[in-house]
């Protein structure tokens, strides 16, 4: 939630303040400041979990003795896959932020783009219903993370890097939307 947030605020904070008129001032070369800021956050978000997502599988590997070692895909999967995926999902969040250009709006948006898919499927028991429940099931933002450290919330579905592929879709086509919504806006 930390990461969305920040990646909506990178971005929609500026059209709040009314700042974003010296931003496009200073450089007006609209798809250069979306791709700068773009950069350097996903750059951030990475490294910040990276080194989180390490330190705690070091512990957990510490405090688990008795258990068998994780294997190097493993490893890759836990701590780069996660931060990869947490990164390019701030980079929507941040996206989306110039895209809708106001704060609690895209926050707004982002935690339910992440949440409400899996909620809804709760509470779905119609048997007709079936397939959507199970679809929002296996393509939700949590069991998405969950497949990195292999336990997914259903037996079918996206496995191994296919969140990654997911999100990295979902996240350029919004990146094409935004920069074209940018370029024809007035700040």
């Amino acid at each position: 939630m930390c990461i969305i947030t920040l990646g909506v605020l990178t971005t929609a904070s500026e059209y709040g303040t009314g700042m974003i008129r010296t931003t496009m001032t200073a450089c007006p070369t609209r798809g250069r400041v979306l791709a700068a800021k773009s950069v350097v956050f996903f750059t951030v978000a990475f490294v910040v979990t990276l080194v989180a997502a390490g330190f705690v599988a070091f512990a957990q590997v510490g405090m688990l003795s008795d258990a068998r070692e994780p294997t190097g895909e493993e490893w890759l999967k836990g701590t780069v896959g996660v931060s990869l995926y947490i990164a390019l999902l701030g980079l929507l969040s941040l996206v989306v932020g110039s895209i809708v250009r106001h704060s609690a709006g895209a926050i707004t948006i982002m935690i339910a783009a992440v949440l409400a898919p899996l909620v809804i499927a709760m509470f779905m028991f119609a048997s007709s219903l079936e397939d959507l429940r199970e679809a929002l099931f296996e393509y939700s933002i949590p069991n998405q993370l969950s497949i990195f450290y292999s336990n997914s919330l259903t037996t079918s579905g996206p496995s191994g890097w296919d969140p990654l592929w997911i999100m990295l879709g979902v996240t350029a086509a919004a990146f094409v939307g935004a920069y074209a919504l940018l370029e024809k806006r007035d700040v």
